[in-house]
């Protein structure tokens, strides 16, 4: 559920904020306007997430092998979802996607 409100909270909220303050207030100008406007960066936490959905996922045979075609459904239009968000997220929201750094290393 936390995946479903994220592009509401995290992207689209804010920057409609930035918007009606940048327009409402004339002192908010330069600087100041860009940094109110400015876009996020790109965060790689998700993908740790992923990884433990999937071995979650493995382990499903050994403990609840009946519920095994819901699991894995869900499992694949959560990353679906999270896929296509991301994409959006990169293409449109994230000012800048550095994953050749050593940061991406320590999540």
């Amino acid at each position: 559920v936390p995946f479903l409100a994220e592009p509401l909270i995290a992207q689209i909220l804010p920057q409609h904020i930035g918007k009606l303050l940048v327009g409402r207030y004339p002192q908010i100008r330069g600087l100041k306007a860009v940094k109110a406007l400015e876009l996020s960066e790109m965060e790689q936490g998700r993908y740790a997430d992923v990884l433990f959905n999937v071995i979650c996922v493995a382990c499903i045979p050994f403990i609840a092998p009946a519920y095994m075609h819901q699991t894995f459904l869900a499992l694949l239009v959560s990353h679906i979802y999270i896929y296509s968000y991301d994409q959006v997220k990169v293409l449109r929201y994230v000012v800048k996607f550095d994953y050749g750094s050593p940061d991406v290393h320590y999540l």
